[in-house]
């Protein structure tokens, strides 16, 4: 039997080959701090360092790193041979019985733990890494490849061993029908990059377009199709059809056959009017209608409220909510006096204050100036605007001044009280503003109608748990979060060069291998991960993948929850969402993963009296004092690198 010190020997000194450590397999298990690393076991380099810088062509070095410690062994491949000039190729046979073994050329071989067999190769030209390109269940192993030699241990249970002198045969030349296949499949891939730089000046150019036509206002659009006789391109027809709908909509246009006739009659006008089918006129038709049409009447104003109530589950009742209107309107009566809408729609505000209301249907201006020209006001044109001859009730007119005032007096005391800091240097001109207002500044109106005068104002230092982490919102999966990601893959994309882009496409583009790994080795089993615009909870760990349970949102539940079905993430794609910037574990425990457990935060508290010495205390400015998401974020999240 061939021993270690031996084949190393062979390896480095006569085929000047470099060769590195892997982690080896113990009782079915990775002998690496994961473990249960799946077929994955015994095949990843020790420690994940960087293996390409770190393959040594050096004897003692290896044989002193790998001296009483169970190691399995891997030659870097792709390199070239001092002495012919030529790459070493690795033909990867993963069954033990294959058409192919037949055909291939006796050289330096062995088999593999897993049945299979390895046959080494030289090649005249550099060759790319490739999984089923030459046949299905043969891999080629080149350029920045390894190979696991002999006696490594595999997972199953077997080693990699010589078989029928394999280690006494020279590595021979790689036969020209491999190279032929290998070629073929470079110059598909390349006739496949071409479609893809073609598809790519598509996307540019249909964007230009979108945005020509989506910054345009409607007016123009139906100006150019209807009297400049300009046809909607194929591009944007959708967009622009719903548009144009739209803008019938918000006129009035309520029900389905108007909207369908007046979409037959924009379909003319479309540079290929055949192809926009019934379906995706009547799908255009759908999407208007679940706006409300446009309510161009005052009457409707508490109507749709109520309405838009029972929509979100609030009960309520028309005839109370139009008898509280009413009484406000009622006091309303006409004078000589000219006001603003407004200044009516700020009494009606406070009016509703006053009555310990704070929710309630809200009147645009012309739908104010429609009901107010109903209960029979007139309205004056002048220099300053329109004016109204409405007499306000001089109670609500006068909470409404006093409203005024505060907010003016407010303004001022805040100006004085900077002028004082800027003049002493200190903070005395915020202690003589809270004095005062202590006495006389005006707070919000009380359930009495009287406004609440300011006793006190002080700030608090509040303590709370943390129970999210800041950077949910990056995998909600939302639109917003969505379009994030498609730039940050656009931005990578437009950096690739042409062979990688072929493996992007090919999903076997790595950017940063050792990150990746380091990012894994961190991962636990329960962990909820970020992915893309994604969330996973994490179910296993293997050396090459990930499985976990992604989360979705239920439209009947109104709920995010994590499905039942679990998919796997590559390494690929996960090395993919590191380089875009959308890769990082979240939580764990159930805990933000990374970061403090507590969040301190400052708040300002103002306590207020009413005539008849009740108080009512407000909180409000939450300012962080301490948070160790803003002040360590995310290395530790994003790598794992201290945790582990």
């Amino acid at each position: 039997m061939l021993r270690t010190d031996d084949i190393l020997k062979h390896l480095i000194e006569k085929l000047h080959l470099r060769v590195f450590p892997l982690h080896s397999v113990e009782n079915g298990k990775c002998t690496c701090p994961k473990g249960d690393c799946g077929k994955g076991s015994g095949k990843h380099p020790f420690r994940n360092f960087g293996w390409k810088k770190k393959a040594v062509n050096d004897l003692p070095t290896i044989l002193k790193a790998i001296k009483n410690k169970n190691f399995n062994l891997a030659v870097a491949t792709g390199d070239v041979n001092p002495d012919n000039g030529k790459y070493l190729v690795v033909v990867d046979v993963d069954i033990p019985q294959h058409p192919i073994q037949e055909t291939l050329p006796k050289t330096f071989s062995y088999k593999t733990g897993g049945g299979g067999s390895h046959y080494w190769y030289w090649s005249p030209v550099p060759v790319k890494n490739s999984v089923g390109g030459v046949a299905t269940s043969v891999d080629i192993r080149g350029t920045s490849g390894y190979v696991i030699i002999p006696p490594s241990k595999h997972y199953s249970g077997g080693t990699y061993e010589f078989l029928n002198n394999g280690f006494e045969e020279p590595v021979a030349d790689i036969p020209q029908f491999i190279l032929d296949k290998i070629k073929t499949n470079l110059q598909d891939s390349q006739k496949k990059r071409t479609r893809t730089k073609k598809k790519k000046a598509e996307i540019e150019a249909d964007k230009l377009l979108f945005h020509e036509w989506e910054s345009k206002p409607i007016q123009e659009i139906k100006k150019n199709i209807l009297e400049d006789g300009i046809k909607i391109p194929l591009g944007v027809r959708n967009h622009t059809i719903f548009r144009l709908l739209a803008s019938h909509r918000a006129k009035g246009v309520a029900t389905y056959e108007e909207l369908i006739a007046l979409g037959l009659f924009y379909q003319t006008h479309l540079e290929n009017p055949e192809s926009f089918d019934k379906k995706e006129l009547h799908c255009s038709v759908i999407s208007v209608m679940r706006y409300p049409v446009y309510n161009s009447s005052s009457e409707n104003v508490n109507k749709n409220y109520c309405k838009w109530l029972e929509k979100h589950g609030i009960k309520s009742d028309l005839e109370v909510v139009e008898g509280v209107d009413g009484l406000f309107f009622s006091g309303l009566k006409p004078g000589k006096s000219r006001v603003t809408l407004a200044l009516v729609a700020e009494a009606r505000k406070t009016w509703y204050a006053a009555k310990g209301i704070n929710d309630y249907a809200i009147y645009k201006p012309q739908l104010l100036a429609d009901k107010l020209r109903n209960l029979g006001f007139v309205r004056t044109r002048t220099a300053k605007g329109n004016l109204w001859n409405v007499e306000i009730n001089e109670k609500t007119l006068a909470l409404v001044q006093q409203t005024c005032d505060s907010v003016s007096n407010r303004r001022a005391n805040m100006t004085t009280n900077e002028e004082i800091s800027k003049q002493t240097g200190t903070e005395d001109g915020d202690k003589e503003m809270t004095e005062e207002e202590g006495t006389s500044a005006m707070g919000p109106i009380g359930p009495d109608g009287n406004p609440l005068t300011l006793m006190e104002e002080r700030e608090e230092i509040i303590t709370t748990d943390r129970k999210y982490n800041p950077d949910d919102f990056k995998y909600n999966g939302m639109q917003q979060r969505s379009q994030d990601l498609m730039s940050a893959q656009l931005k990578l994309f437009e950096q690739l060069t042409p062979d990688q882009e072929i493996d992007y496409e090919n999903g076997t583009l790595l950017f940063d291998e050792d990150r990746t790994r380091d990012f894994m080795d961190a991962i636990e089993k329960n962990d909820i991960v970020g992915i893309k615009n994604t969330m996973y909870r994490i179910t296993s760990v293997d050396a090459d993948a990930l499985t976990g349970s992604p989360r979705g949102y239920n439209k009947y539940d109104r709920k995010y929850h994590f499905d039942t079905e679990e998919e796997t993430i590559s390494i690929y794609d996960l090395d993919n969402a590191l380089s875009l910037g959308f890769g990082q574990i979240l939580y764990r425990n159930d805990k933000p993963f990374g970061l403090d457990n507590e969040m301190t935060y400052k708040v300002r508290v103002k306590v207020y009296a009413d005539s008849v010495g009740r108080t009512y205390v407000y909180k409000s400015g939450r300012e962080v004092v301490k948070d160790s998401a803003s002040e360590e974020k995310n290395d530790t999240a994003t790598t794992g690198k201290e945790s582990a």
